[in-house]
């Protein structure tokens, strides 16, 4: 049903803009608006004075895109191959999303600080790899960890954050199979 409602707008664009085109052109409103398209005066001839097509001149001729043509092919050469060293030495960072890990996001009524953060997941034998505090006065906190955390690792977290910030979290676990298929199919498109 989605593809048929993309293709029914999309005709329904193309045959729409084309017949206020044709309206358009057919009203002569630009008819002698020569500067609106870019057209000089002194660059316009009359049909009588008999001036071919291939005798009017345009201000890119002065430009040889054939003789820049190579020069140009391997300055981009150049970028796609520091771009494949660059990525080739630093790797990519991935996210959590393309790659394994938790993620645990939860709210809290008073503002949230790193270190508190920090202390909960350290007492729950846990160390983080990033901890974001964020949301209107900083009461929402997202703590990331590259390793999936056991069921035993995911309540005593869970237990520890509500009795220290009342809400119960939301913990989200990617495993490595599932992020490697995402960063996959991601570098396929």
């Amino acid at each position: 049903m989605l593809l048929l409602g993309i293709l029914m707008i999309f005709v329904t664009a193309v045959f729409l803009s084309r017949f206020l085109l044709s309206l358009l052109v057919s009203s002569n409103i630009f008819k002698n608006q020569f500067w609106l398209f870019g057209v000089k005066k002194n660059k316009r001839h009359d049909i009588n004075e008999g001036v071919d097509v291939h005798d009017l001149k345009t201000s890119f001729e002065k430009w040889n895109f054939v003789k820049l043509a190579k020069p140009l092919i391997g300055v981009s050469i150049l970028i796609v191959v520091v771009g494949l060293v660059i990525l080739y030495i630093f790797k990519l960072n991935l996210g959590i999303d393309f790659s394994s890990g938790t993620r645990v996001d939860f709210q809290s009524k008073q503002a949230i600080t790193q270190q508190k953060v920090e202390q909960v997941v350290k007492d729950s034998g846990l160390k983080a790899d990033q901890i974001q505090i964020n949301g209107k006065d900083n009461k929402v906190a997202t703590v990331q960890f590259k390793d999936d955390l056991t069921r035993a690792q995911d309540n005593k977290l869970s237990d520890n954050i509500k009795s220290k910030f009342g809400d119960t979290p939301q913990i989200n676990t990617v495993s490595p199979i599932i992020g490697q298929e995402l960063a996959k199919m991601q570098c396929l498109h």
